[in-house]
Order: structure tokens, then C-alpha cells, then sequence
């Protein structure tokens, strides 16, 4: 498969492509095994990242309630006025607002965390023979599904510009090093992508570059990215922009 069947599938689901686009799409989707399973993978990418995101959102519930849980053996019981009832309930609900806002991450870094995926379209196909470039791809691919990204990034760097998924490595690549706090790394990567139209990936680029600044704490520069990405009409990450720039002008 070429780049550009991976962005026509996302621009399908997305709803992006005109009637007439979308009829040649659904018609080689019922005649092309191959593209067709390419949309299926798609599909379960989104499915497994949905999954993996409510798991640790559970699991992150879980922890706070468990913190704020009362110790297991209840503290000798004493006997209090009603007015130092009041008192005493005042002074742990200032307490725990205190404690709780202290342990509060950095709003940037409570974003990222929130928005920050991998991009997980157009991995290599297990099912094909694999040449020693291949082979490179697809042990990046592994470490770079687990979350693993500096080892994903050092795989993925091997891999020789004459590759026919280059470009697309490139990206993920990209990605690998701002899950590893490589922030300069991988905006140079992002950077290139954006200046490169007809890459088909300068709208992915945009939207990770406007997470790695945000992670670095630069709000002023993230803000002015997510409002960007915010006003193109065809970028599909539009509104999650919108929704970061308005929590980063509060």
C-alpha cells in the first residue's frame, strides 16, 4: 500500500472526501481485499487506542480514590460538641483542597497526558514475506505499540530513506522521540513534515508539534499552534484544538 491509501482511508472515515471521492472509495473498498483490510485495521487501531485510554483513565480513578481512601482501622472515637464538629469539619475540607491542588500536575502537562497518543494508521502488514528492512520496521513497530518510544525511535532510524514508507516512518518516528521527552528531536521531524505538502502528513505533524511545545510548558507558542490547527476548516484534529486553546486562555 502506498501513503496515499492510508490517507484516503482516513479521509473517508473522517468524512472528508466529496460524494463522487467517497463512491470510487466504497467501490474499490468491495473490490480490493487489501484496501479493504487496510480500512479494518484502521478501525481496530481507533477501537484499541479508545480502550487503552478508558483503561488508564480507570485505572488513574482508581489511584486518587485509593489515596483519599480512610485508613482500614478506624481511629479511636471521641466525643465532640456540635460547634467542634463544625471546626473540625472546616479545617479537613481546607486541608484537602490544599492537598489536593498541590498535587495537581501543571495544566500543560495535565493536557498533554490527556491528548498525547501514538499515531497507530498504517503499521506493517505480519502477514507479508519480510526483507532486513522490513524486519526494521517491524520491530520498531512492536516497542513502539507498548509505548516503548526511545527503542522505537532508534529502530525506526535505521531504516534508509529509499524505503517506500519512509516518509510515513518519519512520522512516527517523530512521535517516538516526544514520547521520550525528545522534544527538539522530534519537532525537527514535525517541522519537515509540515513544510512538505504533498507528504500527506503536514495535519498529523501539526498536531503533535502543538503537543510537544505544550509539554515543554511553552503555553504562549502551544496556544497560538492549537489556534491555528483550530481555524483550518480540513485539519482533522480542528476541534480538539479549539477545546485545548480555550482551556489554555482560561
Amino acid at each position: 500500500m502506498e501513503d496515499r491509501d492510508y490517507q484516503l482511508i482516513m479521509q473517508y472515515r473522517q468524512g472528508r472526501l466529496s460524494p463522487a471521492e467517497r463512491e470510487v472509495v466504497e467501490k474499490r473498498l468491495a473490490e480490493d481485499e487489501s484496501f479493504a483490510k487496510l480500512l479494518a485495521q484502521d478501525q481496530a487501531a481507533d477501537q484499541w487506542m479508545e480502550a487503552a485510554y478508558e483503561a488508564d483513565l480507570k485505572a488513574e480513578v482508581g489511584e486518587m480514590l485509593a489515596e483519599m481512601a480512610p485508613p482500614s482501622k478506624p481511629a479511636p472515637i471521641q466525643t465532640l460538641s456540635p460547634w467542634m464538629w463544625g471546626v473540625a469539619a472546616s479545617v479537613l475540607l481546607l486541608v484537602g483542597l490544599g492537598i489536593w491542588y498541590g498535587m495537581r500536575p501543571p495544566e500543560e502537562e495535565r493536557l498533554f497526558a490527556e491528548y498525547y497518543e501514538p499515531y497507530l494508521i498504517g503499521g506493517p502488514k505480519r502477514t507479508l514475506s519480510m526483507n532486513e528492512v522490513d524486519s526494521l520496521f517491524m520491530r520498531g513497530w512492536d516497542v513502539y505499540e507498548r509505548g516503548e518510544y526511545e527503542k522505537a525511535a532508534k529502530w525506526f532510524d535505521q531504516i534508509p530513506e529509499a524505503y517506500p514508507a519512509y516518509v510515513r516512518i518519519q512520522l512516527y518516528k517523530g512521535i517516538s522521540y516526544l514520547g521520550a521527552s525528545q522534544y527538539q528531536e522530534a519537532e525537527g521531524i514535525f517541522d519537515a513534515l509540515m513544510a512538505e505538502e504533498e507528504t500527506g502528513f503536514k495535519e498529523v505533524a501539526q498536531w503533535y508539534k502543538a503537543l510537544s511545545i505544550l509539554r515543554r510548558n511553552d503555553r504562549i507558542q502551544a496556544r497560538k499552534l492549537f489556534e491555528q490547527i483550530a481555524s483550518e476548516e480540513t485539519s482533522p484534529y480542528k476541534e480538539k484544538a479549539k477545546k485545548v486553546a480555550n482551556l489554555l486562555n482560561e
